[in-house]
């Protein structure tokens, strides 16, 4: 490498086992008007770094040495992220280093379906509250479809890396996603979290519904959605609802999601399996089709909204409105909720599928994920294309008719992470997955994942290619004494104040 005399400025400061370092060029043999060029923070746990002056100023990676004979590359990112490698060739991470002066902090962030955004968001701050490692989780709940985005391309059309470290969806990953993913050389893992209910929410009246709520089966569910049916007392629903009285031609206001969506997916996907023949454009004849983005009817009755929070605000400020929802957001608002009809012949709504338990003991949403188990329509490959999975009329007498999967999408390759970040994306995993973030699913109205599908231990084990090293995050779940103070244990004794009034 070409001998460069730069003048380097350098910060130290201690935390319990690392050392936090802070460099930054002064200036620029040359000039060309850029002083400093780069700065960035390093959280290094070993060896300590002496800057040497065979650096090779590129803007794409710098050479420092821990000792006299081994040298470490820093790879640069756009975003002026660097990370650490053990050897020459840059195939070995080692260590964790952000941009910015500061603190050395990790960062993990997702993004995808705002389903269980709520949830997520809680297990972060429970995370944050009980480590004394400086990291940070975010995640941006945007909806599946730009979470799949996302997470199978760092821009529009390039699939040769992720944007975000993790995704999320209720909705597998699309075939057309999976297999671009395949094409660039890359693979993934779909890890299933939990199950969760789309509801059909509505804003008529109680009164004008009568005492045994609004009953929709699937082909008039269809014929709503496809703007063939657009008024509220149109004959063939008043024959399963005699009580519904409304003012004669009140237009039914039918809210459909703007973006990509895993309700707009489960519903429609519901739509096409149980009434195909009804599913067609009120315009066209042609199919609806199912997917987390569809053509939706061009009818003035029809309502684009965005995200969950878009679709809540339709039904409760749009009288004789009709949406779907994510069955949590809808039960949280109260509001009144179309009951369905199942493949054991049974009306009902997710909230009593929810309530009700069958001889196992699964209420109606848990009822779906254990056929779905059984029938073995789960793969047991947590590589392979799982876009044709679904939970869609699963049989029993209380078992709600749109079930959906939710899933952290994660990239199988991690061997280019720092020891940091791998171990505070596994911690995250391992918490959602294990028993105490699966407890907490039910404040959401979600469902635990089915043993049987919960296989992250598995894929952990046996799939996720690793970085030579990853720093264990443990858990400390009941006093430990001297190791439950350890940097890298996340503590259920340590807390926040705003996380303890929770």
């Amino acid at each position: 490498l070409k001998s460069c005399a730069f003048a380097w400025a350098a910060m130290v400061s201690v935390r319990a086992a690392s050392v936090c370092f802070l460099f930054a060029v002064a200036s620029i043999p040359g000039g060309n008007g850029q002083s400093p060029c780069w700065e960035a923070d390093v959280e290094y746990t070993g060896t300590e770094i002496s800057t040497r002056s065979n650096v090779k100023y590129s803007g794409a990676c710098q050479n420092f040495c821990l000792s006299d004979t081994a040298c470490q590359v820093y790879t640069w990112k756009s975003d002026l992220t660097c990370v650490l490698f053990s050897n020459t060739t840059g195939t070995a991470p080692l260590a964790d280093a952000h941009s910015g002066p500061g603190a050395c902090e990790i960062e993990v962030d997702g993004s995808g379906t705002t389903n269980p955004s709520k949830f997520f968001w809680q297990v972060m701050e429970i995370m944050r509250a009980r480590s004394t490692k400086d990291f940070r989780l975010t995640y941006r709940a945007v909806g599946s479809g730009t979470g799949q985005k996302e997470f199978s391309q760092v821009a529009d059309g390039d699939y040769s890396a992720a944007l975000s470290d993790f995704g999320s969806g209720d909705i597998p990953m699309s075939s057309t996603h999976y297999n671009q993913i395949l094409a660039n050389g890359r693979r993934m893992v779909h890890v299933p979290f939990s199950l969760g209910a789309i509801g059909i929410f509505h804003s008529v009246l109680g009164a004008e519904v009568g005492s045994q709520g609004l009953k929709l089966s699937p082909c008039i569910l269809a014929r709503i959605f496809s703007g063939q049916i657009t008024q509220w007392d149109h004959a063939d629903i008043k024959a399963d609802n005699p009580d519904l009285d409304v003012p004669a031609g009140t237009k039914i206001q039918v809210g459909h999601r703007r973006l990509g969506s895993s309700s707009t997916g489960g519903t429609t996907g519901y739509l096409e399996t149980k009434c195909n023949a009804s599913w067609t454009h009120v315009s066209t004849g042609a199919p609806m089709g199912s997917g987390s983005i569809i053509t939706w009817p061009d009818l003035d009755n029809f309502h684009e909204v965005e995200g969950s929070p878009g679709m809540k605000a339709l039904i409760a400020y749009t009288a004789y409105a009709i949406g779907y929802l994510d069955a949590g957001h809808g039960h949280q608002r109260a509001f009144s909720e179309v009951k369905l009809l199942n493949e054991d012949g049974t009306w009902l709504t997710s909230s009593e599928a929810i309530e009700v338990e069958d001889a196992d003991g699964n209420n109606g949403i848990a009822a779906a994920g254990k056929a779905g188990v059984d029938s073995g329509s789960i793969p047991s490959d947590t590589t392979a294309d799982w876009s044709s999975v679904n939970l869609y009329s699963k049989a029993g007498p209380n078992t709600w008719p749109i079930v959906l999967v939710s899933y952290i999408y994660l990239s199988k390759d991690w061997t280019m992470m720092t020891p940091g970040k791998a171990g505070i994306l596994k911690a995250f995993v391992d918490f959602v997955t294990g028993s105490e973030g699966q407890d907490l699913l039910a404040d959401y109205s979600f469902n635990k994942i089915p043993t049987a599908m919960n296989s992250w231990s598995n894929t952990w084990a046996d799939v996720i290619d690793k970085p030579g090293i990853v720093t264990d995050f443990t858990f400390e779940n009941s006093t430990d004494p001297w190791d439950g103070q350890h940097s890298d244990v996340i503590s259920v004794k340590r807390n926040s104040y705003s996380m303890w009034k929770l």
